[in-house]
Formats: C-alpha cells, structure tokens, sequence
C-alpha cells in the first residue's frame, strides 16, 4: 500500500494535469469550456494546492515542483476564480518562495511578475511596483531578455494606472525595443498598444490612434485575432476620448465581430463597454444600456465577478445620464457588494465615490460622506496624487453636513 506522502503526490500530479488543461482551453479562447472543467474539478485541485501550500517552505523538490506546476496551471483562470487576498496571493507566495527554494531563477522571476500584476490590480502599486523592479534585475541577471520585456511591460501598466506616466512610457518603449531585438512582432504589436493606450490618456489622440493603428497593422499581418480585436477595441475608446463617438461605434462593433469568432468572451465583455460609452456619447441611453447589460451577463455566465462589478458600475453612469438616479444607485450598490466579496478595494474605492456623489446630489450628506471616505482611504493608502485634495473636499462635506445639523 502506497504511504499518505505518495498517494497525496499522485493525486497532486493528476489534478495538475487536470488544472493544465483547463488552463490551456482558456487561454486558446475557449474560456467556457476551460472554465467549466476547471469548476468541475476545483474541490480536488483546491484540496492539492492547500496541502502543498503548507509545505512552500519544504526543501522537498517533488513538492515544490508541483507548486510551480500548479501556479502555471492557475496563471490565467486564478485571476478570475480565486479571491485575490485570501487565495491568490497566498498561493503567488508560495509559487515566489518554491522557485527560490529551487534556486530556479527563471520560475523566481515569473512568480514575481505574477505577484506584482495581482497586488497592482488591487491598486497596491507601490508593492508592485517594486516587484517588478526586482523581476527586471532578476531577468537582466540572467540574460533573459523575453521576461524582462513583459516585465518592463507590466511595470509600465502599473505606472500608467497609478498616473506616472513618463515613466510608463519609457518602460513601454523598452519593451518595444526588446520586442524589435528579438523580432517578437506579436509583442511589438502589443507594446504600439500599450503606447497608444498611454496617449490617449493624457489626451494625445492622433498619436494614440497613430500607435493603435500600427498594433493593429501588425496584429492583422501575423493572423493574431486576439491581438486584432483588442487593437479595434482600443481604438473604439481613442475615438470615443475625442468625441468622434460614431467612430467608436464603427470600431467597437468591428472588434466585437472578431472576438466572438474566436471566443474571447471576457474581451468581448470589456468591448461592450467601449461600445456602450460610445453610446452615452451619442445620447442613446437605450442602446448603451444594452450594452452593459450584455457585458453583465457575459461577466455572470463565465463568473467573472470583477466583470460583473465593472458593468453594474456602467450601469449606475447610464442611469444617471438617463436621470433614473434611483436605478443608479441600485447599480452602485450591488457593484459594491461584489467588490467587496471579492476584496477588490480599487473598484470598492471608485464605485464608492461616484454612489458617494449620488447621495450627495440627492441631499442625503451622512450617506455621501460614508461612501466619500471609502474612497479617501484608499486614496491616501495608495499615496494617489489627488489623495489630499479629495480630503479636504471630503472635510467640506462634513462642514456642510454640521451646518445643516445645527440648523435643524
């Protein structure tokens, strides 16, 4: 009879293969299917990976192979599955504690980029940041010019999303050159959309959609579908940033076209609601509430909560366009409730300001300054450059609300 250690590797192993699997089906674009398996055996690849997360520290080899194995098998459907304080950090832990037990520098430099995408989703971007900074000297250390392009990469997201952006866009056009050096056209094509996303941001519109343009080029030359649709996609936000939302519209629905050819339903998702601002854009409240409804319902049937939140947060924009504030708030209020199952404090934080906002229109001052404070908070912790200015005006509010008080 096989001893307990033994019986637990094996079964380990067989549910990595299954956890593979599932994970390859996703990433080819098969996101159903991969999803759906991966829930079917959950319960045992869950049941695996806590016994050999508690034993990340082990000097065990078969062990903390598997861990790797099991991160790598979790890389893309952990995102979107696993609750990101209580189950995927702990187990991104684990991955960055077995790749150095190992002395695996390659698999050290992984786990660290996946450590540092998951704390800058949740807006730790300080964190992140330097991780990314440590997953760069790694890679230089050794050689490895493809991992230091995708982290160059991911370092300039995280710039771009925490308003440095200068510095996100010279790591963007590091990684560009990285990606020329060794001739990755699918990369070149994704850094042109990293560039192009960064200029439309900070209001450079012929140069974003000069940037999308080539990304899509590029993506078109080499049959990348999924690179194609997200240029379209973007270049559908280019054109709403610019208010030449008929534009948006025409890409939005070319790029919705492409992706759900190749199945990327969480892409198409994302699509809906540049589609849907174009709309807004175009005062037809009707058809861009339609697409965030889609959206939502895309989110729920592949159990993308973070998908979900973001359309009812859509939702809750349209409704106030519309004047329905009291649908609006409801929107508000379910995203925040899923924001906070799943521990999402950015999405927390912005869904808060803008219900924060509906109070305050609504003359309901105590509710707004509780939904406000939300958002202060998190903007303090995260060092947000408007941090300060939003608590003063948040101090405006509870003068306001004392004087009402006083009144009274």
């Amino acid at each position: 009879m096989p001893s307990l250690r033994t019986s637990h590797l094996r079964h380990a192993c067989y549910y990595a293969r299954r956890c593979a699997h599932a994970e390859q089906q996703y990433r080819d674009g098969q996101q159903e299917h991969g999803l759906a398996l991966f829930d079917q055996e959950r319960a045992q690849i869950d049941l695996a990976w806590c016994r050999l997360v508690s034993q990340a520290h082990t000097s065990d080899p078969e062990i903390l192979i598997l861990i790797l194995a099991y991160a790598d098998a979790t890389a893309s459907i952990g995102e979107i599955r696993y609750r990101l304080h209580e189950e995927r950090i702990p187990r991104l832990e684990a991955q960055l504690a077995a790749a150095r037990q190992l002395n695996h520098q390659r698999a050290e430099g992984q786990a660290l980029g996946n450590l540092a995408l998951t704390l800058a989703y949740l807006g730790d971007y300080e964190r992140a940041i330097a991780l990314y900074h440590q997953r760069i000297a790694l890679a230089r250390a050794i050689g490895d010019r493809r991992g230091e392009g995708v982290a160059l990469a991911n370092l300039g997201s995280a710039y771009k999303d925490q308003g440095a952006y200068r510095e996100a866009l010279l790591c963007h056009q590091q990684a560009l050159e990285i990606a020329q050096e060794l001739e990755d056209e699918r990369a070149e094509g994704a850094q042109y959309g990293n560039l192009g996303n960064i200029f439309q941001v900070i209001g450079y519109y012929r140069e974003a959609i000069d940037f999308l343009e080539r990304h899509l080029a590029i993506a078109r030359r080499i049959g990348d579908r999924r690179g194609e649709g997200n240029a379209l996609s973007n270049l559908a936000l280019a054109y709403n940033s610019c208010r030449d939302y008929q534009q948006g519209v025409i890409y939005a629905t070319e790029a919705l076209e492409v992706l759900r050819r190749i199945g990327d339903r969480r892409a198409e998702g994302n699509t809906l609601t540049n589609l849907g601002a174009a709309y807004l854009g175009l005062g037809d409240y009707t058809q861009a509430i339609a697409c965030f409804e889609q959206q939502r319902k895309i989110a729920q049937e592949i159990g993308d909560l973070r998908g979900a939140s973001a359309a009812l947060g859509n939702l809750g924009v349209a409704y106030k366009r519309l004047g329905n504030i009291a649908a609006a708030i409801d929107a508000y209020e379910q995203a925040l409730a899923i924001d906070r199952q799943i521990g999402e404090r950015a999405a927390e934080a912005i869904d808060s300001w803008n219900l924060g906002l509906l109070h305050e229109q609504q003359g309901d001052l105590q509710r707004a300054i509780a939904c406000i404070q939300v958002y202060v908070e998190f903007a303090q912790s995260v060092n947000h450059p408007d941090a300060e200015c939003n608590a003063r005006w948040l101090e405006g509010l509870r003068r306001r609300s004392g004087g009402l008080e006083a009144q009274e």
